[in-house]
């Protein structure tokens, strides 16, 4: 194959990977992430966040995430009110995360009418083009097959597909830091340390700007961003003390990215008279799963919308309810997590054949933590739910089987940055579910997804690079 055949091949995969992740990005294309409700979970319990924060800023010119009360309310109404410009209700104002994806969209929304789809449109755009960046500049270290697989990865996973495109999670901008170091690593020599610094600085900035989205999944992106930065230092074959002078520097400013994003957050809390730094001190001490005398003082601390209504007795009875997660165990929390739902493309449309009755059980089991009534699970279900059970029963078979093939493979056959990248994008993954704990028990219907902001596409990448592809590739 010639020069110039392979170039116009390698530009056909890149367009073809663009539109193919696009298309599973904001269609669902094939149906590849599931059933639609699945495709829609992220948006119906959140979205409506970004939405009613923009209709909120269009009346009042004030940009912030939160919820607009209007009585009765349907999980996918939000998006006829945001249509309509229903903005009638009381405004309660999501006070943990800065919201500049409102800030941002509402202005596209006051001064170019964009409507909902169009800013779906421009966020499915936005993550297929790191898709395919992902796909070139991780050739540096890889070979095309493994970036390729990396991208597909990414671009067929189910939790992937139904954040892709929501104008809330903002998912693509948690691939920022490490798409940041590929892209260094692509154009530039790391041996230099002016180059390093710079890489470094872009890690730092990228890292606040994903903050100010949001601080979901920000443990798995933190680890992955600083083991990220590490295996491609090691790959360099630098000295020691030029490996100890990234090493400090990159743990320094990605943490010091992360706590600088306060100052951000603390800006946006108008509506209470209390410092917002208490506030987000409690929010990731009641995250972490540790107690916070704080809320003693102030019982409000730890409701994430607060409205001109908001009182303390209120308050009091919300953290009635918080209280029985404080008991939680991390090793459960983490083990619920290794039950796999929705690993494999197309697998998640055998929800659809679970009855009603059944799907309550299990809600029961896992929300309760019934876990003495799994012994009667086989007098619940059908043969059809039957299917969809023993289909989650083989994904999370397959899902133990992949961590021990590659840890048997690239811990025998991988060098020490092969290792570093493996064992970190694991520990990245598992951050989320054990510091995180009390949010990954509530939201287990969203945080799968952190398996695939780190384990998951450098683990198959990591095994398709052991795989003999000589016959397929295009260098």
């Amino acid at each position: 194959m010639n020069f110039l055949n392979k170039k116009i091949l390698r530009k056909f995969l890149y367009i073809s990977l663009f539109f193919f992740a696009f298309l599973n990005f904001n269609y669902n294309f094939l149906n590849i992430a599931g059933t639609s409700n699945f495709y829609n979970t992220p948006a119906t319990n959140s979205e409506v966040e970004a939405t009613d924060g923009i209709l909120y800023g269009l009346k009042t010119g004030h940009y912030t995430l939160g919820r607009i009360q209007r009585g009765d309310f349907t999980p996918m109404q939000y998006r006829g009110d945001f249509k309509n410009r229903n903005d009638e209700g009381l405004y309660r104002q999501y006070v943990t995360a800065y919201g500049l994806q409102v800030k941002v969209y509402g202005y596209l929304v006051k001064n170019y009418n964009f409507n909902l789809e169009n800013l779906h449109v421009l966020n499915s755009s936005i993550f297929s083009l790191i898709i395919v960046l992902f796909s070139i500049f991780l050739q540096k270290n890889f070979t095309l097959f493994a970036s390729i697989v990396f991208a597909l990865t990414l671009s067929m996973s189910p939790w992937i597909i139904n954040h892709a495109k929501d104008i809330k999670f903002m998912t693509w901008a948690s691939f920022l830091p490490l798409i940041s170091i590929a892209m260094m690593n692509y154009f530039t020599n790391l041996k230099k340390i002016q180059n390093m610094i710079l890489c470094i600085f872009l890690i730092f900035f990228t890292l606040i700007f994903k903050c100010l989205f949001g601080y979901e999944y920000i443990s798995t992106i933190m680890s992955i961003t600083f083991f990220y930065f590490i295996f491609v230092i090691l790959k360099l074959k630098v000295s020691r003390k030029y490996l100890a002078l990234a090493t400090a520097l990159s743990s320094t400013f990605i943490f010091f990215g992360f706590l600088l994003s306060f100052v951000f957050q603390n800006i946006i809390i108008h509506t209470n008279q209390d410092p917002g730094i208490d506030r987000i001190k409690h929010r990731i001490y009641s995250n972490l799963g540790l107690e916070s005398k704080s809320l003693e003082k102030n019982p409000c601390l730890n409701e994430s919308f607060i409205s001109i209504e908001t009182t303390i007795e209120h308050c009091k009875i919300n953290n009635n309810y918080f209280d029985k997660y404080d008991g939680l165990s991390r090793i459960e929390v983490l083990g619920r997590y290794f039950i796999f739902r929705n690993l494999l493309p197309w697998v998640g449309n055998s929800e659809k054949y679970l009855n009603e009755n059944f799907k309550s059980y299990l809600k029961r089991i896992f929300w309760n933590r019934e876990y003495s009534n799994i012994k009667s699970i086989f007098s619940e279900f059908d043969y059809k739910s039957f299917v969809a059970i023993l289909l989650v029963a083989l994904q999370s078979c397959l899902f133990i089987l992949i961590i021990f093939l590659c840890f048997k493979k690239i811990f025998f056959k991988g060098d020490l940055a092969d290792k570093i990248l493996l064992l970190g994008s694991l520990l990245g993954s598992i951050s989320w579910f054990v510091m995180a704990k009390n949010y990954a028990f509530i939201h287990m219907h969203l945080c799968y997804v952190a398996w695939s902001l780190s384990f998951l596409p450098f683990a198959t990448s990591l095994l398709a690079q052991k795989i003999n592809i000589s016959k397929i590739n295009f260098n």
